[in-house]
């Protein structure tokens, strides 16, 4: 099997993300017009980034700014490791690859008031993988994510059990261990219901991984399904994407 450069590997991967993207914008919650957040609940905030940081980028940023405040003036060291997670999945999800809260996440983590809860270990190791690999550092990003997903493990959060999990997935064909692009997988994949939104995110991402180990058809059939679902709930709009991904498809 033919490796695949850094730059090959970055090229597919972020067209594959324009379709994660439709998919994300097409599914995501519709949100309110005009909200103060300072009356939001912290926790309803969360949820709301979490779900919605790769398709309402500036919406989400404004909330990540009133949790980062409210953290910062009550103390709460889990709020702000919250924060920190928020912000590295925004910056991940937009490829900026600026990496600029790094240093800060670093000297949280050597913290013994913020380490010494399970929950802040998980996060700030998750944060500081998702700020490592937008800068293109794939082997600290990989220890890193690996450390959360133990951690994630250990303390029972399904949900970032999955989500380092993909994460692990997504960064080992950087590293150029494909077999185990696929154990994360796999393991992620036990979780997830079908047709849930999650699970369109990880058929694309799989399909990247066999696009690279030149599996064209069975990447293809992978594709079929978040298309199909993209068809079914854009109409019009829902096909552009899926469209510009066949013609990709079609030259390799």
């Amino acid at each position: 099997m033919v490796k695949w450069r850094d730059k090959d590997i970055w090229a597919m991967n972020r067209i594959l993300r324009g379709l994660a993207f439709c998919t994300v914008f097409l599914t995501s919650m519709r949100a309110p017009a005009a909200v103060d957040y300072t009356r939001v609940p912290s926790d309803t905030l969360v949820t709301f980034v979490r779900q919605n940081y790769f398709s309402r980028g500036g919406q989400t940023e404004e909330m990540i700014r009133e949790l980062y405040s409210r953290a910062w003036a009550t103390g709460n060291t889990h709020l702000l490791a919250q924060c920190f997670y928020l912000d590295a999945l925004a910056e991940y999800s937009q490829s900026n690859g600026r990496g600029r809260f790094a240093t800060r996440i670093d000297s949280l983590l050597l913290d013994p008031q913020m380490m010494r809860d399970a929950g802040n270990r998980l996060l700030l190791n998750y944060a500081k993988a998702l700020t490592e690999l937008s800068s293109g550092n794939f082997t600290v990003a990989f220890r890193y994510a690996l450390d959360a997903h133990h951690l994630a493990e250990e303390i029972g959060d399904v949900r970032l059990l999955v989500e380092t999990a993909i994460t692990l997935g997504n960064i080992s064909p950087y590293i150029y261990d494909y077999d185990q692009s696929h154990r994360y997988y796999q393991l992620a994949l036990g979780y997830l219901e079908p047709n849930t939104l999650n699970w369109y995110r990880l058929q694309i991402n799989y399909s990247r991984l066999l696009f690279l180990e030149e599996q064209y058809d069975s990447a293809i059939t992978l594709l079929r399904k978040p298309i199909a679902s993209l068809q079914k709930q854009g109409g019009d709009e829902g096909l552009r994407w899926p469209g510009s991904i066949w013609a990709l498809i079609m030259r390799l």
